[in-house]
């Protein structure tokens, strides 16, 4: 088995076509390691913007890549194919970064930078951040929120000082030794995801988000309908639905009893599927009475839910 340590550093750019910033990738750095996490070889590669000719002064500051050496760089498109030939990326081989951030940038750089089809190789992969922090919290190491490279390495007292940081071919290294110091074969079998999968990006990317009207409920239009509290019996809305705070709401009156209620839902759309919540309030006894009112004409507006 081969491990690649990939890293990157990136440049938050303004894109006018996109009218927005966006991550552009300014820097691809890895280290190979076989089986006995020997180092095997090494890969470096800073891109030349197509967006900007300047870099932010922060991110030079960051990383010591200026604007002369980002200028003399390659295009991204070359950038990958040579990491491509260099990776040799098959069954036998898992990449590993640190957090799953640098996936979203990929995704951004290959939308807009390289053809239609295109990809960045990864294969089989490993989010080292999330293996290495519950090696951490197994040995009793409390930890709030995501852990840094440079806190990972410090609390696992691995040497840094002649490395600089916040560049892709050095923090590659450190992810190697990392990876090395906290290696568990089966941990790392477990936490291994096939980006090679067709639906894999799309997956990663895709933003789950509240549904704000009843017409985007399709096959689960049953979930619409509410029984009555009291008796059980299926209850008639007396309103239009109306969305607040993530809620659907509507009144309804039973037929059966005459029993009147409020009937919220929200909907959840994730890749997968309509996460459906419903929930029964009760009705404020001024607002049954107005209610009744716009039933029998004498005001207009509807009431509202509780």
């Amino acid at each position: 088995m081969r491990y690649i340590l990939l890293d990157f550093e990136w440049n938050n750019t303004y894109s006018v076509p996109l009218k927005r910033f966006i991550n552009e990738i300014m820097e691809i750095g890895a280290v190979m390691l076989n089986d006995a996490f020997e180092v095997i070889d090494t890969f470096e590669s800073v891109i030349r913007s197509a967006l900007t000719k300047r870099l932010r002064s922060g991110f030079t500051e960051l990383t010591g890549i200026t604007n002369e050496r980002m200028l003399a760089g390659k295009p991204f498109l070359e950038a990958v194919e040579s990491y491509r030939n260099w990776a040799r990326v098959g069954d036998d081989t898992i990449t590993l970064t640190w957090s799953n951030s640098d996936l979203y940038a990929i995704t951004e750089n290959c939308e807009n930078f390289l053809p239609e089809g295109a990809s960045f190789p990864i294969g089989n992969y490993v989010d080292l951040q999330g293996f290495v922090q519950q090696y951490l919290k197994e040995k009793g190491v409390e930890l709030t929120g995501q852990i840094s490279l440079a806190k990972a390495a410090q609390l696992l007292e691995i040497e840094t000082d002649e490395m600089q940081l916040h560049t892709a071919r050095y923090d590659s290294y450190v992810c190697a030794a990392l990876l090395k110091k906290t290696f568990d074969a089966n941990g790392i079998r477990a936490r291994v995801q096939h980006t090679d999968a067709p639906d894999y990006f799309k997956r990663l990317t895709f933003k789950p988000h509240y549904l704000s009207s009843v017409n985007a409920i399709g096959k689960k239009s049953e979930e619409l309908r509410f029984t009555c509290t009291k008796c059980g019996e299926f209850a008639k809305r007396t309103s239009k639905w109306r969305y607040h705070n993530r809620w659907l709401q509507a009144n309804f009156r039973c037929l059966n009893c005459g029993n009147r209620f409020g009937g919220r839902i929200m909907l959840k759309q994730t890749y997968d599927d309509l996460i459906v919540c419903k929930r029964i309030v009760p009705l404020v006894a001024k607002r049954k009475k107005k209610e009744a009112q716009v039933e029998h004409g004498e005001v207009q507006r509807l009431p509202e839910t509780v």
